[in-house]
């Protein structure tokens, strides 16, 4: 059988007046529903889509708690790891059961981990301001943090021409020694950055 174009069902939301924008999404542990959330609590909420019956399903008007994708790892009790929605130099832990409840209350976050602070001046005085955050599962508990950062030269302004663009690549653990979930533990592994001239990474999978 060849593959081909089907036209899927537009996002409800598209039908209203609230930023489109998408914030932070995952694949819930059917592994057939994905979920979005909009930029701000003042958008569009929490949506899920069902791609095996074409459904878009709002499941609240709350926002998921973290920034970007967050990975399912079946291993570490099904929990959803991702970096934190507004403290982006945080990494968050949560469970999101599929479906998720209809209503107003957003998911608990479970655990939230602390430790990725960003340079902002290298020993040339140029100032770096963070562009984009990846989490990404090895297998076997452990993670790569990959952030991105572009590297300006002067005042936080941004009003200084763009010097370079640099990542910065963390190997992360979560161990738990006791076998109970209420005791994980984040450990974190050797940092390596690595500068850009006239070239960046545009994605990390």
């Amino acid at each position: 059988m060849s593959w081909h174009w089907i036209d899927l069902p537009l996002p409800p939301y598209f039908l209203g007046k609230e930023d489109r924008t998408i914030k932070s999404y995952t694949l819930l542990d059917d592994n057939k529903t994905i979920c979005f959330s909009s930029v701000s609590d003042g958008g569009f909420g929490t949506y899920c889509f069902d791609t095996a019956n074409l459904e878009w399903t709002k499941v609240g008007s709350w926002t998921l708690p973290f920034t970007g994708r967050a990975v399912r790892v079946p291993q570490l009790y099904n929990l959803h790891f991702g970096f934190h929605r507004s403290k982006h130099e945080n990494i968050v832990a949560l469970e999101l059961p599929s479906p998720l409840d209809d209503g107003d209350v957003p998911p608990k976050v479970l655990y939230q981990w602390r430790g990725f602070r960003q340079p902002e001046r290298d020993h040339e005085g140029n100032y770096w301001s963070s562009m984009d955050s990846n989490l990404l599962y090895l297998g076997n508990n452990r993670f790569c943090a990959a952030k991105f950062f572009g590297i300006f030269d002067g005042s936080e302004d941004f009003s200084d021409d763009l010097v370079d663009t640099a990542a910065v690549l963390t190997g992360l653990e979560i161990v738990n020694g006791q076998a109970n979930k209420a005791k994980l533990r984040m450990i974190k592994h050797k940092t390596r950055t690595y500068i850009f001239e006239g070239s960046s990474i545009e994605s990390v999978f």
